[in-house]
């Protein structure tokens, strides 16, 4: 009775003498009344971040009389694209033998949008090192972050051109900084972030310079 299908049954029988009896027959008909049933791996609802590589955990599939289907299983419906955020449904369908179809059986797969802090973090970062730079390729953000995916570098990317600049990376919030030690010959306690910082430093010092030597040499205080 696990395989479907007509089976006939045949009775004889013949007395002491040798006469047979009229043969009589039973017809069986084994039907396959069950369909096969979808078993969903890991959750029915995922929430992935944004640029995030998806692997679909997948699914199983029994029969009562075909056993294992899962080979047989066809997905279909959304393809999930992490680089784009939307709420994507993956479908799955399986037949046996029979045709007989299983119950199909979902999957809601959501792609988070990247906040506003995920953008301006990644950007700060990148453009700290910008440099001289006139861009960066995902390639060379990668090589500065090596988690950056390349979800997020396309949300970076709002001219779609494959190259960040430091506009865009100023667009989310980020400002350039630098250090006191390689901008300003090693004084510290400033960081000269343009020309006109650095020659309105240079005019203080010169002013107080000659306030000293005025002091000094003719007993005028500032």
């Amino acid at each position: 009775t696990s395989t479907p299908g007509t089976y006939v049954i045949t009775y004889n029988v013949q007395d002491s003498a040798g006469n047979a009896a009229i043969q009589q027959a039973r017809t069986i008909i084994v039907q396959d009344t069950t369909a096969p049933t979808i078993t969903l791996l890991g959750q029915a609802e995922m929430e992935i971040d944004f640029g995030v590589i998806f692997v679909d955990p997948g699914v199983t599939a029994e029969d009562a009389c075909d056993g294992d289907l899962t080979g047989s299983v066809a997905t279909g419906a959304d393809i999930v694209d992490t680089t784009v955020p939307a709420t994507y449904i993956l479908r799955y369908n399986v037949e046996d033998a029979t045709g007989r179809a299983a119950a199909e059986t979902i999957r809601v797969v959501v792609v988070r949008t990247p906040t506003e802090t995920d953008l301006r973090d990644a950007a700060q970062v990148l453009i700290d090192q910008l440099g001289g730079t006139a861009s960066l390729t995902l390639t060379q953000a990668q090589e500065i972050i090596p988690g950056l995916t390349e979800g997020l570098f396309n949300a970076l990317d709002t001219d779609a051109n494959g190259a960040l600049t430091q506009e865009e990376l100023e667009a989310t919030g980020a400002v350039p900084t630098a250090t006191g030690g390689c901008n300003n010959g090693g004084k510290s306690g400033k960081v000269f972030t343009n020309l006109k910082d650095f020659f309105g430093d240079l005019f203080l010092l010169g002013l107080l310079t000659i306030a000293l030597v005025a002091w000094r040499r003719f007993g005028v205080r500032p």
